[in-house]
């Protein structure tokens, strides 16, 4: 690469209304975000790997699941990774998490109860959004791989225009069944073909959003009612947290958007 590249990441992460921080089973990750700064430099040796992972309320720590699939997509350096091999990679860092999760419940005399048994025997749930950026021998620019399984959302912004929408394209297509990954090996059958995979082109100046559903469902929504919702968002440029929060409940106040947990990554290309 002959020219310089500036990656600016801003991460965005609420709770439903009613729960705590804690409580939120939405989860984000990327190579870079326990440096403390939000851009860093795109070299010919360095792949930018970001993702979101939306924890399904109805499994049992769900979030942390969320937590250690994401995390396990976006330390794999592969462009297209093969989606078996992560889960099945995810799998085992969770199983050893949940050993040490149960062996300090019994260390604290709270056991398993058995009413708790069914959910952690069916096993936890996540959708799983992984997208990597990359450099190429072309001018000022470079490619993008995105993987993903269930409704969690990537929108490609080039010059104020939508120029991609993956995995779904209208808001049509979210419902309360979204495909999703389980920390049970027996419940992930054909993962393959629950996987979608999409690759394009970059370029200086475009933007990436990662949300999951719920934002995601309101970004379609305004698209198709003819607005731009790319240019909605008020905490963007200064990456403030507690905007993004009072954007948010203004939102749900209208009922533009469900009460659930959200998550926003927002990239930025500079050159």
């Amino acid at each position: 690469m002959g020219w310089l590249v500036k990656l600016i990441i801003r991460p965005f992460r609420l709770q439903k209304a009613g729960n705590t921080f804690e409580e939120c089973e939405d989860q984000s990750f990327h190579a870079f975000m326990k440096s403390g700064q939000d851009a860093y430099e795109l070299s010919d040796q360095n792949l930018s790997v970001v993702g979101v992972a939306d924890g399904a309320t109805e499994g049992i720590l769900s979030g942390k699941w969320a937590e250690i699939l994401i995390k396990t997509a976006c330390r794999s350096k592969n462009s297209s990774p093969d989606i078996e091999l992560l889960v099945e990679k995810a799998s085992k860092a969770w199983f050893s998490w949940m050993e040490n999760y149960l062996a300090e419940r019994e260390k604290h005399n709270n056991p398993i109860r058995w009413y708790e048994e069914p959910g952690f025997k069916a096993g936890s749930f996540s959708t799983l959004l992984r997208l990597v950026l990359s450099d190429s021998e072309r001018s000022e620019g470079g490619d993008w791989h995105a993987l993903a399984v269930g409704d969690s959302c990537l929108f490609h912004i080039r010059t104020k225009k939508l120029v991609r929408s993956f995995p779904i394209e209208n808001s049509s297509g979210f419902n309360n069944n979204p495909s999703l990954i389980s920390s049970n090996p027996l419940n992930n059958k054909d993962l393959s073909e629950l996987s979608s995979v999409l690759s394009g082109e970059w370029c200086s100046h475009d933007s990436f959003y990662l949300m999951t559903d719920a934002l995601a469902c309101w970004f379609l929504k305004e698209k198709e009612a003819d607005k731009s919702p790319w240019e909605s968002y008020p905490f963007i440029n200064d990456n403030k947290e507690m905007k993004f929060e009072c954007w948010i409940e203004y939102l749900r106040r209208l009922n533009k958007i469900k009460n659930d947990d959200v998550t926003l990554i927002h990239i930025e290309i500079a050159k």
